[in-house]
């Protein structure tokens, strides 16, 4: 029987006649056996160890746009029994068995492959022209700078694209509709204003944009094995978001503004730099951002593998960004330490480590699980206090053994320990092993016939429901007085 499927999954072990997948992606899993499989402009993705017998394979792209062929990272095995039909397609982790080893034409070697010879596609390099105009736009690609001679296809994942001074004679606004995916991106002599108003920008080397350059939310991401520095020209004007999957990675320039910073691999150099963006996932390879100064709007996540984040003499400021998010923002560094922790809004602290934590008056934090501190500047006002919440067996720890004092704070659930850790004016919740409260401030019961609706430290409001005439009255701690 034959199947047509622009995207599928196999599950199971099959016995499959002819099985066509075109503009889409096919994953199997398990081991199958194919008399015909064709991949037509699409992504093949194969089980880790597994292998896949069939009779005869064709696999084909185009230049802009590579067929892939993914196997797991302990490789995956085409088993063929007749020569099989290879163009325009890039392979990671695959094995291929035959009676002839059989030669993939202008492909793309992307690692851990054997038992078949990849010919590399050459690069090209495609030089912009003709000022604004979208990038599918074969019009807009020379071959060289200025010049009238034009690509006849697309760019693909190994050409490099370059703008320059001949690119436009003004301001330009450059658009795509769906993501590409390029080797460099280069822009050199610009004094001309330029917007891209793009997608996905997938980028397997380098970046160098102008600082005339502004962004309508683009998203970059480093996807390739290179060591590189990526100069994000003018950051300042809505670059979207980075993601690092592989490579080595230095970011030019003393600042960076972005929507989003996520690291899942690779090793990125992020040290001695001013940050601001609204999130910032280290979730795995090796983020580092020694000495720098990060202002987070809403999550950080660190990351404590092996080589995993370092946040060595880091500052991190929490920005007040009162209900812009769902929920409050978020620090879980995952074992790391940071050196300096300002919380500029209401927050959540996850299992961390602070040479420095302060928290400014008005604030409330939720603390889950267990931080340790070593200096802890957390001082509110008699009339805005700071509330620490524990959740989870929370406990908030000297980390050093030194003494702790801390002022007008409201604590619930949140032992201490480590040190003498002293409450000075302040309320204690309950749930509260370790402190001692000097000067505690006393909440009194509500006499019978009033409903409170404001606690201060120093006068308790309520109003009296039930006696006529009365409105409303101001009681001490220990006295009561109409």
């Amino acid at each position: 029987y034959e199947l047509v499927m622009p995207n599928a999954i196999i599950i199971d072990n099959n016995t499959i006649g002819k099985l066509t997948t075109s503009d889409g992606q096919l994953i199997i899993n398990d081991e199958n056996t194919i008399d015909s499989l064709i991949i037509k402009n699409s992504r093949l993705e194969l089980s880790d160890n597994t292998t896949n017998t069939i009779n005869y394979l064709a696999i084909t792209g185009t230049r802009g746009k590579l067929a892939e062929v993914v196997g797991g990272e302990n490789q995956s095995t085409l088993d063929l029994a007749e020569e099989p039909t290879l163009l325009y397609s890039s392979f990671i982790n695959i094995n291929i068995t035959a009676e002839e080893p059989p030669v993939a034409d202008n492909g793309l070697d992307l690692g851990n492959n054997s038992g078949f010879t990849i010919n590399e596609i050459t690069p090209l390099t495609y030089y912009w022209v003709g000022g604004s105009g979208d990038v599918s736009d074969l019009t807009h690609w020379a071959t060289s700078s200025g010049g009238s001679e034009l690509h006849e296809d697309a760019f693909a994942q190994i050409d490099n694209i370059v703008l320059d001074a001949n690119s436009t004679d003004g301001k330009a606004v450059i658009t795509s509709s769906d993501e590409i995916t390029i080797n460099n991106f280069e822009m050199l002599g610009i004094t001309d204003s330029i917007e891209f108003d793009m997608k996905d920008v997938n980028i397997y080397g380098f970046v160098y944009l102008a600082q005339t350059s502004t962004f309508d939310l683009m998203t970059i991401r480093f996807r390739g094995t290179v060591v590189a520095t990526q100069n994000l020209g003018n950051t300042d004007d809505n670059l979207y978001s980075l993601y690092f999957y592989d490579g080595e990675h230095y970011l030019s320039g003393d600042t960076l503004r972005t929507k989003s910073i996520f690291i899942d691999g690779g090793h990125v150099h992020l040290s001695d730099k001013y940050i601001e963006t609204e999130q910032l996932y280290n979730l795995s390879g090796r983020g580092e951002f020694q000495n720098s100064t990060i202002k987070i709007d809403w999550r950080l996540y660190g990351n404590n593998e092996e080589d995993g984040s370092d946040f060595t003499n880091t500052h991190v400021y929490l920005a007040d960004n009162e209900n812009k998010y769902s929920t409050w923002p978020r620090i879980d560094i995952s074992g790391d330490t940071l050196s300096f922790v300002e919380v500029g809004h209401e927050a959540q602290l996850f299992d961390s480590s602070y040479d420095t934590l302060m928290i400014p008056p008005g604030k409330t934090v939720n603390i889950y699980e267990s931080i340790s501190v070593a200096t802890a500047k957390i001082n509110g006002e008699a009339d805005d206090v700071i509330k620490l919440i524990g959740n989870n067996g929370a406990k908030l720890i000297s980390r050093e053994g030194e003494d702790i004092d801390i002022s007008y704070v409201e604590i619930t659930n949140l032992p201490a320990e480590g040190a003498t850790m002293t409450a000075d004016l302040s309320i204690d919740r309950d749930g509260n092993d370790g402190w001692i409260f000097t000067n505690e401030i006393l909440i009194p019961e509500i006499p019978s016939g009033l409903s409170a609706i404001e606690i201060t430290h120093n006068s308790y409001l309520a109003t009296w429901d039930e006696v006529e005439g009365a409105e409303s009255y101001i009681f001490s701690y220990t006295t009561c007085e109409v």
